[in-house]
């Protein structure tokens, strides 16, 4: 039941990694918990990794402005707390962020050998 829920909890986030690998032309497989592509180029394996970070990015900035703007309090609150879920789906983000680190560090590393 654990693994199940976790599954459905992570599968927005997995979309989004599927949706930029089909988009950039690489074929790609949605597994528990965990998106699989195929191998491909340098840029197109960072922009998959962090396309999820950047639709929360663009999230906030669209948000942002929103929330500070409403007159009225349910609809600044309503904008806040979407706000707050953007923020934290980005802070979601931070294994992508490592995995992009570590990817562009052996690549560098590869280079020199």
């Amino acid at each position: 039941m654990k693994d199940t829920f976790l599954y459905w909890i992570g599968l927005p986030h997995e979309i989004f990694h599927y949706l930029a690998a089909r988009l950039l032309g690489v074929k790609a497989w949605i597994g528990i918990g965990a998106t699989d592509i195929e191998r491909c180029t340098l840029w197109k394996e960072v922009v998959i990794a962090l396309s999820p970070a950047m639709v929360s990015i663009l999230a906030v900035l669209s948000c942002g402005w929103q929330a500070a703007t409403a007159i009225s309090l349910p609809v600044r609150a309503i904008w806040s707390l979407w706000l707050l879920s953007s923020i934290l789906w980005f802070l979601a983000c931070g294994k992508d962020f490592v995995g992009v680190w570590r990817l562009l560090r052996r690549d560098n590393f590869a280079g020199e050998n």
